[in-house]
């Protein structure tokens, strides 16, 4: 029985602290291989605006939503664009007079709605004066005395209730707004019953096809909602911002957390809440979702006690005993949304009761901490049977509306199953998990491919699920918004030159310039290496080689992890990927192999050295005494002098040891001539 579950964990329940978000550098994708155990143990992420937009049954259409920060500018320009410029000055000049009678004078000529309404308004805004644009009240704000207050009210409500008295044919105008704002009057004055009617007969009104330019109508749901909030009454008060938000309504989700809030605060309240299931659902979500990570933002790590920094909500840890304590008073047995009751418990560290009330659910969140509960048992088959059913329950990927895959959580259960795969030593399925989430975990992606498995494997899983870009899809392509098959095959090519496999390769460059690069690399490596060419012209090829690779190397042998980043253009040298593999959830295989895979030299922008490498095969062809040897290691030199001067160096004492002296070389690797090999075709 619940009941009885919640009773044994409320002893034991000690809340685990709120987890440590990681900072991250601009841009910085989210990964979860380099805390690999955090990552497959910390409780599911979650956005408390998108699970509370759950709760709507189906999306309302029949009234307009407009919110805008500045109601007043908004108003003042429907009533512009409503009348002709003679009547929206007049009204201007009224809504400045000293009252609402001053204003109705003013009015004379007017359409009597428009005058009776714009007086009221005036008196209204007298007693409540508007916020000005920085949300601060304006000069008028001087607190008035009550008595002042509720004479401008009664005469605001008098002259309101005048135009909705108007006939049919004269109100059309502005019956929508007095209707709206003698529900705003029935609130101040506490009567409920009044303001509902109001609130209900201005919806009315616009169904019938009214205009409600200001979005009056659902701006009365929350209006109605917010006067049974201050009464206490939370379950109308959800309901009512439901209605709202299923209409569109921004305002509604953060008046949704505004009831949580207030429920988390008192435990009268509270029970009221539980004994209801759509508050139950609402209060849970938000105490679950107020202190986990929000999908694709930065990696928590779970196993972290420490308190969250900066963190802008008050602490909840007592709530979740509270909530638990009246569960059981209640004699609650059915909770609706009892897959975040598990989630929240498992967030709180009540790991016992989490496998009790996921046992009665199968939700795919209930499968999701099932998987998790399975991995904190070393049960990883059972893991992954629970991943697969919770997988079976999101969403899919909607290819052709990229925006509504930003926070798409089966991007991030199949990010866990590709690293419960790769701790298994099952390298092709990790990545074929990984890639398929590439879009917000690529470098997770991008480390099974580059240091993980070997070139064959990789070349193998391209050809098979990773098809060359469309025209289109290479036209929309920008540095940050690479697709991955893109960048799956452009890793897979750097690899495929970095093993000096050219053709191969080749297949694999889908950006027509890098192609071109790729090619003339290859054929100045191919004259270098070949022995017909004489020993002048294998120097000069050699020296091409290494220009190519000094300049473009990031684009040609680039490392897309370490050491090298090129995922991020070289920019940071920490950019993803693990700095080495070791603890649980790893193998002794992969870590052979990614040893195995390490750069050659492992130094930050290695191609530098492997330029310099090759600028070094072309001075051993060139004679010693010439302005081209010594201009070569002169290049060479420069190329490693900042970031690896251990490579540099040598090559000045080569110079010195070898070479002929030229004025030139007093800044030897700082200024450096272009080597001239044409020099050494003429005749001596």
């Amino acid at each position: 029985m619940l009941i009885l579950e919640l009773r044994v964990a409320l002893v034991g329940v000690l809340a685990f602290a709120t987890p440590n978000v990681m900072g991250c550098g601009p841009f910085f994708p989210e990964e979860l291989i380099p805390t690999r155990k955090e990552a497959l143990f910390e409780p599911p992420p979650a956005l408390f605006v998108k699970e509370i937009q759950k709760m709507i049954d189906a999306p309302l259409k029949d009234l307009p939503v407009e919110e805008v920060d500045n109601p007043q500018a908004q108003r003042a320009q429907i009533e512009a664009e409503q009348t002709a410029d003679g009547i929206a000055t007049k009204i201007s000049v009224m809504r400045q007079a000293t009252d609402g009678d001053a204003a109705y004078v003013l009015g004379q000529g007017l359409p009597e709605a428009l005058r009776l309404y714009t007086a009221a308004a005036r008196d209204f805004h007298l007693a409540f004066p508007p916020p000005n644009e920085k949300g601060q009240a304006d000069s008028e704000s001087t607190k008035l005395p009550d008595n002042q207050i509720d004479t401008l009210v009664m005469k605001a409500r008098q002259r309101f209730a005048a135009v909705l008295a108007l006939p049919a044919e004269q109100n059309a105008s502005r019956i929508v707004w007095a209707a709206y704002m003698l529900g705003r009057i029935a609130v101040y004055q506490d009567n409920t019953a009044e303001a509902e009617a109001q609130f209900q007969k201005t919806r009315e009104l616009v169904k019938s096809g009214l205009p409600d330019p200001l979005g009056l109508a659902v701006a009365s749901l929350g209006e109605e909602a917010g006067m049974h909030l201050r009464h206490g009454e939370v379950k109308q008060a959800t309901r009512l911002y439901r209605e709202q938000m299923a209409y569109g309504s921004a305002s509604a989700v953060n008046s949704l957390k505004q009831v949580a809030q207030t429920i988390s605060k008192d435990s009268a309240l509270l029970d009221q809440a539980l004994s209801d299931p759509l508050t139950q659902r609402l209060l849970i979500v938000y105490q679950y979702t107020q202190n986990v990570g929000t999908p694709f933002s930065s990696l928590q790590n779970y196993l972290d006690k420490s308190p969250k920094e900066g963190a802008d909500t008050e602490p909840t840890l007592d709530v979740w005993e509270r909530i638990a304590a009246s569960i059981e008073k209640q004699g609650i047995e059915h909770v609706a949304g009892i897959d975040w009751l598990a989630a929240l418990a498992y967030q709180r560290g009540s790991f016992q009761l989490a496998q009790r009330l996921v046992k009665k659910d199968k939700s795919p969140l209930s499968y999701w901490i099932k998987a998790k509960l399975a991995l904190r048992a070393g049960n990883q088959t059972a893991a992954l049977a629970a991943y697969a059913q919770a997988a079976k329950g999101f969403p899919r990927i909607d290819k052709s509306n990229p925006a509504a895959n930003e926070d798409n959580l089966i991007y991030r259960i199949d990010a866990e199953r590709g690293v419960l795969r790769l701790a298994r030593g099952e390298y092709q399925k990790s990545l074929g998990y990984l890639y398929s989430t590439a879009s917000n975990y690529w470098t997770d992606a991008a480390y099974v491919a580059e240091r993980v498995l070997t070139v064959g494997e990789l070349q193998s899983f391209v050809d098979r699920l990773v098809p060359a870009p469309s025209k289109k899809e290479m036209e929309a392509t920008t540095y940050y918004k690479s697709i991955p098959a893109l960048r799956m095959r452009l890793l897979l090519a750097r690899r495929l030159m970095r093993d000096r496999r050219f053709k191969d390769a080749l297949r694999y460059f889908d950006d027509v310039k890098l192609k071109s690069l790729a090619e003339h690399y290859h054929s100045a490596f191919d004259r270098a290496n070949n022995r017909k060419q004489g020993r002048l012209g294998r120097a000069e090829a050699w020296f091409a080689a290494a220009l190519l690779v000094r300049i473009n190397g990031m684009e040609l042998l680039g490392y897309e992890l370490a050491p090298d980043f090129a995922n991020r253009g070289g920019t940071y040298d920490n950019a993803g990927g693990p700095d080495k593999v070791e603890g649980e959830f790893t193998t002794a295989d992969e870590r052979r192999r990614f040893n195995a895979s390490r750069a050659k030299p492992d130094e930050r922008f290695h191609y530098r050295v492997v330029a310099a490498d090759y600028a070094a095969k072309a001075a051993d062809l060139l004679p010693r005494h010439s302005q081209a040897f010594a201009a070569v290691l002169c290049q060479a030199a420069s190329w490693n002098l900042n970031d690896h001067p251990e490579y540099a160096k040598p090559l000045y004492k080569r110079y010195v040891r070898e070479g002929a002296y030229f004025l030139w070389a007093e800044d030897f690797g700082k200024e450096c001539p272009e080597p001239d090999f044409a020099s050494l075709t003429q005749p001596s």
